[in-house]
Formats: structure tokens, C-alpha cells, sequence
């Protein structure tokens, strides 16, 4: 899902780069050489690739970060519950010793059957 994300912005990044760049060159009517737009808009890509790079970057970033700080925090709460598990067991462990030594003394306490 955070790879679609990535590429679906990388798409509208490049697609309003290439909007851009249609709005910014000049109509070819001879004033300037084929060779000089080429190298506009071979300049205006690069810096629009630069663009959509150093953002990508950014994003994957976030998502690291946020997936980080989600997983610690399910981290935090697993150890809670296990916390809590191993307290209630031993609040358990002691009840059962507590019973038994109570049936223990119930029992030298009874009369024995012949």
C-alpha cells in the first residue's frame, strides 16, 4: 500500500512537471534553435526529476518513521499484557498454594477411617 502511494504520488509529481513544462516553453517560431528548447527542457526534467526524487525520498521517510512509532507502540503494549499475564498466573500459583495447604490441613485435621 505505501508503495502504491509513493508511485500514485510519483505520477502526479511527474504529471504536473510535464503540465509545467508545456506552459513554460515558448512556441518554436524560429527565435531560438531547436537545440537550445532541447536543452530547456532537458534542464527543466532533471530539476523536475530532482523534484519528484528528494520528495519520494521525504515520503519514505514518513512512512519509516510511522511504522517505526507503530510498532513500538504495539511492542509497548505486548509487553504490558505479558506483564499482566505473568502477574495474574502468579496471583493464581499462589491461590492454588494456598488452597492446597488448606486442604492439606483439613485433612490432618480429620479423623482418619479405620
Amino acid at each position: 500500500q505505501g508503495a502504491q502511494g509513493l508511485f500514485s504520488a510519483g505520477m502526479q509529481v511527474a504529471a504536473m512537471a510535464t503540465q509545467k513544462l508545456s506552459e513554460q516553453l515558448p512556441p518554436a517560431d524560429g527565435s531560438g534553435s531547436a537545440l537550445e528548447q532541447l536543452q530547456r527542457r532537458a534542464a527543466q526534467a532533471e530539476q523536475e526529476r530532482d523534484t519528484i526524487k528528494k520528495k519520494a525520498s521525504e515520503f519514505v521517510a514518513a512512512k519509516k518513521a510511522e511504522w517505526a512509532s507503530q510498532v513500538a507502540a504495539k511492542d509497548a503494549r505486548i509487553a504490558a499484557l505479558e506483564a499482566e499475564l505473568k502477574q495474574q498466573v502468579a496471583g493464581r500459583d499462589a491461590r492454588i498454594a494456598a488452597l492446597e495447604a488448606r486442604v492439606a490441613e483439613l485433612e490432618a485435621a480429620a479423623p482418619s477411617a479405620p
